[in-house]
C-alpha cells in the first residue's frame, strides 16, 4: 500500500478560490492513474480517471507531485525504466490545500 500526503507547497493558497467548492474538502475520491516510466526517465500520466472528481488545477498538480515522489522514493519503479505502472486507490483533497493519495501501484509493462 503506497500513502503519500502532499503538502500546499506551491502557493495554491485557498482550495476554494481555484476549485470554486466543486471539490468537496475530505471526500474520497476513487480512481486509477496510468503512467509510464520512460527510457529517459520522463514520466507521463497516459490515463487518469477519478470517477466525479471535477478537473481541477489543485488535482493535477497533486496527482504530478505524486507520481514525482513514488519515482523518488520507490526504488523498484524509479530503476525501471521503459515500464508502465497502475495505480488504484483514492485522492483525497483537505481545506488546507493538502491533498492525499492512498491505494496500490502494481507494474503493467
Amino acid at each position: 500500500m503506497t500513502k503519500i500526503i502532499l503538502k500546499n507547497s506551491n502557493g495554491i493558497g485557498n482550495i476554494n478560490s481555484v476549485s470554486r467548492g466543486k471539490t468537496r474538502p475530505r471526500k474520497k475520491y476513487l480512481g486509477t492513474i496510468l503512467f509510464a516510466n520512460g527510457i529517459y526517465g520522463d514520466v507521463s500520466v497516459i490515463q487518469s480517471d477519478f470517477g466525479k472528481l471535477p478537473d481541477s488545477e489543485v488535482f493535477h498538480l497533486h496527482q504530478k507531485q505524486f507520481i514525482s515522489e513514488v519515482m523518488k522514493h520507490d526504488i523498484r519503479i524509479k530503476n525501471d525504466f521503459g515500464s508502465i505502472y497502475h495505480f488504484d486507490g483514492y485522492y483525497r483533497l483537505f481545506k488546507n490545500g493538502s491533498g492525499r493519495f492512498v491505494g496500490e501501484i502494481n507494474k503493467v509493462m
